[in-house]
C-alpha cells in the first residue's frame, strides 16, 4: 500500500531515464557536495518537510534548520528560492486545481478510514467481551442480533424458528430494536451529511479554495474515545449485559452499512477489500458457530491493523502545507542569514511571474550556483544539474545535459533541445496535458520519429487525439503556452548581486593539483572555486532573535546546535513576523533596474 502522491514536473521521465540513460545519475554523500553552491527549490522543500511522518507542528522548521545546518557543516552554500505565496503562473492553474482535488480526496479517505478503524476497534472489544460471557449470555446476544437484523431487512421473524425457553423469550421480547437515537453505547463517527459534503468537493472545482483544506488532524471526532474500550470492560465501571452488548454490535453494523452506501465510490484500491471484509465479518459473527469467536478475534485484529496502516498513510498524504508554513521558513532563513529569493508577483514593483525552479536554474546559468536542488523534473528542461533527495539526504545528482545528449544525440544542440522539449510536453508537464495512451517510452519513440507533437497528431489522426475532447487547434495553443513558460528565462543578476552572491571564477590549475576535486564537480566535469571555509554563524546573525523565533514556534533546540551557533539560552516571547520587505527587496531592485 502506498500513499497517493503528487508528481511534480515531467510525468514518468525519471524512471524512463534510469532505464535509458543510467550513466546520467550519480549517487552522492554529503561530503561529496563540499564547496557546492546549491540553489534550492525551497517551496518543494517546505512541502516535503511538512509531509514528514511526525506530529510535531513545527516539523518543517526543524527540518529546514537541519538542512541548512548540515549543508553548512559540509562547506556548502545554500541559496533558497521560494514561490510567491499569493501569485503563481496562470498556466499552472489547472495543475493546482488537480492537486487540490487530489488532496481533498486524500482527506476524505482519511476521514473514512479513521471512522472504520474506530469501528473495528470497537468491534474487537465487543467480540472480546462476548468471548468472556457464559454460553447462555452468548445465546441471548446472538439471537437479539439476528432478530434485529431480520426486522431491519424485512425478513421473516427468526424467533419462530429458534426454540427458546420461556425465561429467555420473556427477557428478549422486552428488548426493543435499537434506533440511532438510542445507540449511545458506541458513538457514531460517520453521518450521511458528512459523506455528501465531502464527496461533493471532489467533483466541484468551484469549492477548491484554501478554506476547504483543513488539516484532517483537527477533526473533532478523530480523537473521540470509544466507550467500548478494553479498560471500561475490565474495570467494571458499568455492567455488560447481553442487551447492551447486542446494542453496541448492532450499532456498529448499521454504521458500517451506512458508510458503505455513501463512500464506496470514492474508496481507494486498498480500502475496497477492507470494506468487503468488514461487511462479511458481521455476517459471520451473527450466523457462525458460537465457539468460533477466537478465530473472529484474530480476523478482526488483522483487519484493524490493516486499517491502522491506511489511517497512517492517508493522514500523511492529506496534509497540506498552509501559507504560514512557507512564511515561517522564509523568516527562519532570514534569521540564519541564508540568501533567499522569492519569485515575483507579476507587478512592475514585484517582478515578473516565474516558478521557483526557473529562478533557481537561472542562478546556475548566470554562475551564482552550481546546481538546483528540487524534486521537480521540470528542471530537466532548464538544462542545469539537478540534485534530488535533499530533504532526506539520500542524494542523487542528474546531469541533465548528458541526459539530453543521450536521448537526442544531434550535432546541433539547439535542435537536440527542441526534441527534448517536445518529448517532455508529450509526456505531460505541470503546464500541459498529455495525449491519452502515451507514456514516457511511447513519447520518446514518437518524437524520435516525427520530431514534434503537431506532426504526430496530424500523421496519426486515427490513433491519437488531444486530451479531454480538445480540438487540435486548442491543444496546440495549450502546448504553445507551455513552450513559452520554458522559453522565458528569468534574469536574476541584479537580484543575486544585491544578496551578496558572487559568480564563479575559473579555478587555477595549480589549485586543482593541490586540492582534490569534489565528486559532484568531477561527475559534471566542471571547474570549481574553493572558497575559504565560512563560519556556520555569520557575524551579522542576531542570535537572540533566532532563538526567540525558534522558541516561539516551539522548535526544539539541541545542546550541540546551541553550542555551534553560540546562542544564549533565553526565554522567548512570541515574535511578530518580519516585514516582507527583506524578502522582496532584491526583486524590487531588479524591477527598478529593468525600468531604467
Amino acid at each position: 500500500m502506498q500513499a497517493t502522491h503528487v508528481v511534480y514536473g515531467i510525468k514518468g521521465v525519471l524512471p524512463f531515464l534510469r532505464r535509458t540513460a543510467p550513466s546520467c545519475f550519480q549517487p552522492l554523500s554529503l561530503p561529496d557536495l563540499r564547496h557546492a553552491r546549491i540553489a534550492i527549490d525551497a517551496t518543494l522543500l517546505t512541502q516535503r518537510l511538512f509531509y514528514r511522518d511526525q506530529n510535531d507542528p513545527s516539523r518543517h522548521l526543524s527540518g529546514f534548520l537541519q538542512v541548512i545546518h548540515t549543508l553548512r557543516q559540509h562547506n556548502c552554500t545554500p541559496i533558497m528560492v521560494f514561490d510567491h505565496v499569493d501569485a503563481r503562473l496562470p498556466q499552472k492553474a489547472r495543475e493546482h486545481a488537480k492537486r487540490r482535488i487530489t488532496n481533498q480526496r486524500a482527506q476524505f479517505r482519511y476521514k473514512v478510514e479513521t471512522a472504520r478503524h474506530a469501528r473495528l476497534q470497537a468491534l474487537l472489544t465487543c467480540v472480546d467481551a462476548y468471548d468472556g460471557m457464559s454460553m447462555h449470555a452468548k445465546h441471548d446476544v446472538r439471537h437479539l442480533l439476528q432478530q434485529w437484523v431480520a426486522k431491519a431487512e424485512g425478513e421473516v421473524d427468526l424467533w419462530s424458528t429458534v426454540p427458546l425457553d420461556a425465561k429467555t423469550w420473556d427477557y428478549m421480547s422486552t428488548v426493543p430494536l435499537p434506533t440511532f437515537d438510542e445507540e449511545t453505547t458506541v458513538p457514531m463517527v460517520w453521518t450521511p451529511n458528512d459523506t455528501n459534503d465531502d464527496a461533493s468537493v471532489l467533483y466541484d472545482d468551484a469549492h477548491c479554495d484554501e478554506s476547504t483544506w483543513a488539516d484532517p488532524l483537527a477533526y473533532d471526532w478523530v480523537d473521540e474515545p470509544c466507550i467500548w474500550s478494553s479498560d471500561a470492560s475490565t474495570t467494571g465501571s458499568f455492567a455488560i449485559t447481553p442487551a447492551s452488548l447486542a446494542h453496541a454490535m448492532y450499532a456498529l453494523q448499521a454504521d458500517q452499512k451506512m458508510y458503505q452506501d455513501h463512500a464506496v465510490y470514492t474508496e481507494s484500491a486498498s480500502q475496497i477489500p477492507l470494506t468487503y471484509a468488514e461487511k462479511d465479518m458481521y455476517q459471520t459473527l451473527w450466523k457462525g458457530p458460537t465457539d468460533a469467536h477466537g478465530h473472529h478475534l484474530d480476523m478482526i485484529a488483522y483487519a484493524c491493523s490493516q486499517s491502522e496502516r491506511l489511517v497512517h498513510m492517508y493522514r500523511r498524504s492529506s496534509r497540506l502545507a498552509p501559507k504560514q508554513a512557507y512564511k515561517d521558513c522564509m523568516e527562519l532563513c532570514h534569521w540564519l542569514q541564508v540568501p533567499t529569493l522569492v519569485t515575483g508577483d507579476g507587478t512592475s514593483q514585484g517582478g515578473a511571474l516565474h516558478e521557483a525552479e526557473a529562478v533557481a536554474s537561472a542562478l546556475v546559468h548566470h554562475g551564482f550556483a552550481d546546481m538546483v536542488a528540487s524534486e521537480d523534473s521540470d528542471v530537466l528542461l532548464y538544462q542545469v544539474p539537478l540534485l534530488r533527495g535533499l530533504s532526506s539526504f539520500t542524494l542523487e545528482l542528474l546531469d541533465t545535459q548528458q541526459a539530453r545528449e543521450t536521448l537526442f544525440p544531434c550535432g546541433d544542440a539547439k535542435q537536440s533541445y527542441q526534441y527534448l522539449l517536445e518529448f517532455a510536453l508529450l509526456c505531460g508537464t505541470d503546464f500541459n496535458r498529455t495525449v491519452p495512451g502515451i507514456a514516457a517510452r511511447g513519447a520518446y519513440r514518437w518524437i524520435s520519429h516525427y520530431g514534434t507533437i503537431r506532426a504526430l497528431l496530424r500523421a496519426e489522426t486515427g490513433r491519437f487525439r488531444p486530451p479531454d475532447m480538445l480540438t487540435r487547434e486548442a491543444y496546440e495553443a495549450e502546448l504553445d503556452e507551455a513552450r513559452a513558460v520554458f522559453a522565458q528565462k528569468p534574469d536574476v543578476r541584479v537580484t543575486a548581486l544585491s544578496l551578496g552572491l558572487t559568480q564563479a571564477q575559473p579555478t587555477p590549475d595549480s589549485l586543482h593539483t593541490q586540492t582534490e576535486v569534489p565528486k559532484w564537480a568531477a561527475f559534471l566535469n566542471r571547474t570549481v572555486s574553493f572558497p575559504e571555509a565560512t563560519s556556520l554563524t555569520p557575524l551579522s546573525m542576531d542570535r537572540k532573535g533566532l532563538v526567540a523565533f525558534l522558541q516561539a514556534h516551539q522548535v526544539h533546540i539541541t545542546a550541540p546546535w546551541r553550542e555551534t551557533y553560540e546562542v544564549p539560552d533565553i526565554s522567548a516571547q512570541p515574535s511578530a513576523l518580519v516585514e516582507p520587505t527583506w524578502a522582496t527587496t532584491s526583486l524590487a531592485a531588479h524591477a527598478a533596474a529593468q525600468k531604467e
